[in-house]
């Protein structure tokens, strides 16, 4: 159930926007007085609310801060959906397309897909248990290599202005956890990285690429029983299931970059005023980016679950994925940048710190509900039916312990209809429910057009208390944590 909408449509038909720059300004400083104003698109795949729309967000308002205003930058949120339908299972790849076709200025793309797209100075990031560490990661990003990585964006007609950390990246199993290398064998995996694809076929599994929807039906239907992800993506999943952290594959990391041709339009002191503001970005990234132990942490508050596999497990899987690492050194570029990490590593000391390991709980307790009373076996307490409606805001949800981008989608007013078995989601979709034992389990009907990817499915099952027109889910249980939160985290008014 997810309130997400398209993008404005205005946006489809916005064209190119012209660039005008004035007299030159000098290296460093804010742009003079008699510059005409700019305005530069910067596309990404992510909504608001992502752990990188904050990178986006920050490096806009540099640019507005340094020019004084004289340059502004636009974002475009989900902007890929301007040329690919919403359900294109390759959002990144359409995203780095628009910005070589000049639809845009800037963007945020990772590094994965300028690789895919020839840019062979990034594909060292790719090499499978290369950089595991966030010491690691920001050393790289901040060297003379990270330089040198942007730098083969020329390549393909961009000019490379930072390397922007996100994740670090970790097997997750929704059936059983990803211990030792059998566990990979004949499974399949979702994955957007084509390198990850080459690793996970070398382990033995299938990695494909799927959009958020069809990953949900996927798992659903047993086809996938795993993805290659990272901690705080734990409320965009479809399913709950178990991290390994002592397994890390690479990091993802995005690349800041501008269209060539945008850039050459920009005179001397703009162009510079993109480059300070790329690097005061790096640097807070850099300092707000929750490290991979504190996103574990995180993840562990919010039920979810993380496991380790022993030494020898680990050096197993090390030991399979080698002709990935092979096959990316024939190429000199790319065996060079390898080497350089491997002296980086050496050089800045990076000893892996402890795994932060959890168990999940049997269900998440919703947030600050000290229920009264309740239901009983008794006839006394039979459920409560009726029209019930609780509104709630993406501040709640977020507090609740949901990323900004699920908050965002699930925030606003809520209806249900409980009668006689039958349910009404009042937004088109309906389904039915049963009472036993004390519990309410509620089941989506099976149109996925009005009741999304969970038709067909039980949506949640809890218990309930009810005084006077207030009812509150408690003991909620669901597949997935935001239904949790979203159902049980604030009571249901009775409004008929």
């Amino acid at each position: 159930m997810n309130r997400s909408g398209m993008l404005a449509a205005g946006l489809a038909t916005a064209g190119v926007v012209a660039l005008v720059g004035c007299t030159g300004v000098p290296d460093g400083t804010k742009a003079g007085s008699d510059d005409r104003p700019v305005t530069l698109r910067l596309a990404t795949v992510d909504p608001p609310g992502r752990p990188a729309s904050d990178h986006v967000e920050e490096f806009a308002r540099q640019v507005g801060e340094l020019s004084d205003g004289a340059i502004q930058v636009e974002i475009l949120w989900e902007a890929h959906e301007l040329v690919v339908p919403e359900d294109h299972p390759r959002p990144y790849l359409a995203l780095a397309e628009m910005l070589r076709e000049s639809a845009a200025e800037l963007g945020l793309v990772p590094n994965f897909v300028w690789a895919e797209l020839g840019v062979r100075s990034l594909r060292a990031l790719e090499a499978p248990f290369l950089v595991t560490t966030d010491k690691l990661v920001a050393a790289v990003v901040t060297s003379e290599l990270a330089d040198e990585m942007l730098a083969g964006l020329a390549d393909v007609d961009m000019v490379g202005l930072a390397l922007l950390p996100e994740t670090l990246r970790h097997p997750i199993g929704f059936e059983r956890p990803f211990l030792v290398l059998d566990d990979f064998r004949g499974a399949t995996l979702r994955t957007l990285s084509p390198g990850a694809v080459e690793l996970l076929r070398v382990l033995g599994a299938d990695g494909v690429p799927l959009n958020e929807d069809d990953f949900i039906r996927a798992v659903k239907a047993d086809q996938v029983i795993g993805a290659e992800s990272a901690y705080g993506q734990l409320a965009s999943l479809p399913a709950p299931g178990t991290f390994t952290g002592n397994i890390t594959f690479f990091p993802k990391v995005n690349v800041l970059v501008a269209n060539a041709s945008a850039v050459e339009d920009l005179h001397e002191g703009q162009q510079a005023i993109l480059k300070q503001a790329a690097a005061r970005t790096l640097a807070h990234v850099l300092a707000t980016n929750p490290t991979d132990a504190e996103s574990a942490r995180e993840l562990c508050e919010r039920g979810g679950s993380i496991t380790v596999t022993s030494a020898a497990a680990v050096m197993a899987i090390k030991a399979a994925a080698q002709p990935v690492a092979v096959d990316l050194e024939r190429d000199d570029t790319t065996r060079a940048m390898i080497e350089r990490i491997r002296a980086l590593e050496q050089q800045v000391g990076t000893p892996p710190a402890p795994v932060v390991t959890c168990a999940p709980e049997r269900s998440v307790q919703a947030p600050d509900t000290t229920p009264t009373g309740g239901p009983t076996d008794s006839d006394e307490f039979a459920f409560p039916e009726g029209t019930y409606r609780m509104e709630v805001s993406a501040e709640f949800l977020v507090a609740a312990g949901l990323d900004q981008g699920t908050a965002n989608d699930h925030a606003g007013v809520w209806t249900m209809t409980f009668d006689g078995g039958w349910l009404d989601m009042h937004d088109g979709c309906h389904g039915s429910y049963a009472v036993a034992d004390g519990r309410v389990s509620v089941r989506l009907g099976d149109d996925p057009t009005v009741c999304g990817t969970a038709a067909g499915d039980e949506f949640f099952s809890a218990a309930w208390t009810l005084q006077g027109d207030s009812m509150r889910f408690i003991d909620v249980k669901a597949s997935e944590f935001h239904l949790v939160i979203l159902f049980g985290g604030k009571p249901w008014t009775k409004i008929g």
